[in-house]
């Protein structure tokens, strides 16, 4: 039986169609979360967005649970106003990250409360992942001075080239036992990729993990609700599982369909996770 539903935002509860479900989902979609709350069932959303984008869909929507931002750096309760807890990259890690990357791959540096770029990286990606998280990033000119000041909890490196993306691959390489990372992209950039760095340990999966200890709901008993590769880690470990149409040919090979607890919903831009959650008979 489901107890609780745990959602990646982007790709499942947000599309990219401005003004219908982008940057909140659609009227649609808010019903049903409402709906499937007031039946008892707690809802709580996984993402790689940092914590003051999430924040923003979650106040909309007035989840009271826990959430999980930052790819597994934040647990929090916006609506509460509370940060249950935050792990940080250690700053040598992220010194050795901008080392040996090339000055022209685009980065961006995350905080709990705001993100940083450095002045010569403005480019049209600023303008897009502005939209995504709804924030403008904080301009420096070199992010060793925000290594002075602020605990940095992830970093997004973009790959808007099959070069940069092998560029990125090697230099991570020789890092695997330093950070995680997965990568990832948003229907809004796509096929733009973003590789999301963490501190060793923080994942999506130890995400969903902490949050089935806070809500004390079995991880058997929990539908996770996913869109990318980066989605499965915590997938996998979730009793039930659900993907949609505009999913990853490499998450979707990953399901097994002829298992009733596995079930794909429509795109997102047609509320495929409200096929989810009639599937599974939540509404």
């Amino acid at each position: 039986m489901i107890k609780a539903i745990v959602l990646d935002i982007d790709g499942v509860v947000v599309g990219n169609l401005e003004g219908v479900n982008f940057p909140n989902p659609s009227i649609n979609i808010q019903n049903a979360l409402h709906q499937i709350m007031k039946s008892g069932i707690s809802i709580s959303f996984l993402t790689a967005k940092p914590s003051f984008a999430a924040q923003k869909n979650i106040e909309a929507l007035n989840i009271n649970s826990p959430h999980v931002a930052t790819n597994g750096a934040v647990i929090f309760n916006p609506v509460k106003k509370t940060i249950i807890e935050i792990t940080p990259l250690e700053t040598e890690s992220v010194n050795e990250i901008l080392d040996l990357l090339p000055k022209h791959i685009y980065i961006s540096l995350f905080a709990t409360n705001e993100y940083f770029l450095q002045k010569h990286q403005i480019s049209e990606i600023t303008k897009k992942y502005s939209s995504i998280v709804d924030k403008k990033p904080t301009i420096v000119n070199d992010f060793k001075n925000v290594l002075n000041k602020e605990a940095i909890t992830k970093l997004n490196i973009t790959a808007s080239t099959s070069d940069d993306h092998t560029i990125i691959e090697n230099v991570f390489s020789q890092l695997k036992n330093k950070v995680d990372y997965t990568w990832g992209t948003h229907p809004y950039i796509f096929p733009i990729q973003i590789l999301n760095v963490t501190k060793k340990g923080v994942s999506k999966k130890m995400g969903v993990e902490k949050l089935s200890q806070y809500m004390q709901v079995p991880l058997e008993n929990i539908l996770g609700v996913g869109d990318t590769m980066l989605d499965w880690e915590f997938l996998n470990i979730c009793g039930y599982k659900g993907t949609m149409k505009n999913g990853t040919p490499e998450l979707v090979a990953k399901f097994d369909f002829t298992d009733p607890k596995q079930f794909m919903g429509n795109h997102v831009n047609e509320d495929g996770l409200i096929d989810v959650f009639r599937y599974f008979k939540l509404i």
